[in-house]
């Protein structure tokens, strides 16, 4: 496995722990909250995860292999994402996606985009959809639920 396979391992456990339904691109589902792996972003450019809420791109999260400090050079991609959604994106905000995550798999760093001369700040665990939600100080009827787990319950109550 590449260095940034295992990193990439850690943060989509990071992803999930925080309540994201981690999907590849062509299983996204509108109206929906996912973390959409590779997610095409303008430009011809992929980010590694693009994060929806209610069909609506909230966060870019820019991952790196573990040995990467994730300097200035990762948050201009980060960043460079956050101001180039693709023109069919539904959005919270126009013409951006106004939070910025970076991780390597040990450390996670987030940027509100929404605040101007913000800086990074280093994170313990990613945040959940709810908190996104609160940060750019919007509502979601269904965006704030938590992910449920199958374990442990019959298909039918998964289902329901």
């Amino acid at each position: 496995m590449l260095p940034e396979e295992k990193a990439r391992v850690k943060i989509d456990k990071q992803l999930r722990n925080a309540g994201w339904d981690i999907v590849a691109r062509n299983e996204y589902l509108p109206n929906s909250t996912s973390a959409v792996k590779e997610a095409l972003m303008g430009g011809n450019t992929e980010s590694d995860y693009l994060l929806f809420i209610d069909g609506k791109a909230i966060a870019v999260v820019e991952a790196k292999r573990e040995e990467n400090p994730l300097g200035d050079e990762v948050k201009k991609q980060a960043e460079d994402y956050a101001v180039s959604p693709q023109d069919w994106y539904g959005l919270w905000f126009e013409e951006l996606i106004p939070l910025v995550y970076m991780a390597n798999g040990n450390k996670i760093y987030f940027k509100n985009m929404l605040v101007e001369n913000s800086d990074y700040e280093e994170l313990s665990q990613m945040h959940s959809p709810k908190k996104m939600l609160q940060i750019i100080g919007k509502k979601s009827e269904y965006g704030a639920l938590p992910l449920i787990e199958k374990r442990g319950l019959r298909d039918c109550q998964y289902r329901a």
